[in-house]
């Protein structure tokens, strides 16, 4: 009696995360049919190159989390006080020579810091939205030169060069943006499931039913992947409970001052340091001769 595959799971993408998909992508490919027709060599390159795509952006995406961001946080936090409290020391001028600094210097801590400096307690991307919002006024405003002339231009510089280092790390720049939009990791992730799932579908179909070997063939390719969603279930979830591709991260709500990492991260891949494209976790799938 002939071996009876359903076929049915190798027809949709796997539901992974950016760590699970890229380990899942390994397993395929060490273990993926050595000679493969020229679609199937195709398929495999496709899955190849998404999960090297994945794992760059992951270890990007690591280099910029919370604790990275700290030194470049604590600039921002400095320079906006520095400001704030330059602007403030006139305020405590009462002679009448000071009254014109004094009432000016009021004036645009009541426009630009209504509340101090309280915003730099925000998130990263809040704070930097909240930062850009004060800038964007006071240039349109015309104050800068005054904030300038009372506090020095030394101080309004660090805070502009203090945003804009910062914006470029949380990748937020020109247009206001309260958060970030769904990040690289995401779609990095979709293009994975997608180029595994178009993979198992074009290898089923080469399946001969009746040819045992080629049963057993299509078996040993899928081991990894039938494992994977074992696994899952096993658990009692699907696919290890993860969330359906695409996955997308959501801009950070907690407080990103601490050292936990955030619970809706999908998990950065494994950070190899001089990473240069040749990479010995992802087997190269030659075509057929």
């Amino acid at each position: 009696m002939a071996d009876i595959i359903d076929f049915l799971p190798y027809s949709r993408p796997p539901r992974i995360d950016a760590l699970a998909g890229f380990a899942l992508a390994v397993e395929l490919l060490r273990v993926a049919p050595p000679r493969p027709s020229k679609a199937i060599a195709e398929a495999l390159a496709e899955v190849r190159a998404a999960a090297q795509a994945l794992d760059l952006e992951s270890q990007a995406r690591a280099r910029t989390r919370p604790q990275s961001l700290k030194p470049l946080d604590m600039r921002f936090d400095g320079a906006w006080t520095a400001l704030r409290d330059r602007l403030v020391s006139y305020s405590r001028l009462l002679s009448p020579e000071a009254a014109e600094e004094r009432n000016r210097a009021e004036q645009l801590l009541a426009a630009y810091f209504p509340d101090g400096v309280q915003f730099v307690l925000l998130a990263y991307e809040a704070e930097w939205a909240a930062s850009h919002q004060r800038i964007t006024r006071w240039t349109k405003d015309g104050a800068r030169a005054d904030l300038a002339s009372l506090a020095g231009e030394r101080f309004v510089r660090e805070v502009e060069n203090a945003h804009q280092t910062l914006g470029e790390a949380l990748n937020l720049s020109g247009a206001l943006k309260a958060a970030k939009t769904p990040t690289q990791v995401g779609q990095k992730v979709q293009a994975l499931a997608e180029a595994i799932g178009d993979y198992t579908r074009k290898l089923s179909g080469t399946v001969e039913r009746s040819d045992p070997k080629s049963v057993a063939a299509f078996r040993r390719a899928m081991e990894p992947l039938d494992a994977y969603r074992a696994s899952g279930e096993a658990r009692g979830g699907a696919e290890g409970e993860l969330p359906d591709a695409p996955v997308a991260d959501e801009p950070a709500t907690d407080d990103p001052r601490t050292d936990e990492p955030r619970t809706d991260d999908p998990p950065p891949a494994p950070v190899r340091p001089g990473f240069r494209g040749g990479d010995p976790f992802l087997p190269e799938t030659p075509l057929k001769k």
